[in-house]
């Protein structure tokens, strides 16, 4: 993560990841363990009422059994992350951004 970075992803240190929103709109986002990310199917969310996701200028937490394939063996979770683009009367990500935590 860089200071300039729209979305900033860092490990509390104590079972969760803490993700912050630079931006003035939400930033949706999908956590995946690391080891697990290029073995899963996923689709990111285009629905604004049900995807997860980071309030504008603001903060939320992912505690880490909410990372998808979590264990307690897992050392870095990688955090897929987007805005979504109303277009056609439906939305869609503008691009898939990913950070990596250490956890």
């Amino acid at each position: 993560n860089s200071p300039t970075d729209p979305l900033t992803v860092t490990s509390t240190g104590t079972e969760s990841l803490r993700l912050v929103n630079k931006t003035a709109e939400p930033i949706y986002y999908f956590a995946v363990e690391a080891g697990a990310a290029a073995l899963i199917n996923w689709a990111p969310c285009t629905d604004p009422a049900l995807g997860k996701q980071v309030p504008p200028h603001g903060a939320t937490a992912i505690r880490y059994d909410q990372i998808a394939s979590h264990t307690p063996a897992a050392r870095q979770a990688i955090v897929y992350w987007w805005h979504l683009r109303a277009r056609g009367g439906s939305f869609r990500p503008d691009s898939i951004r990913a950070s990596v935590a250490e956890l």
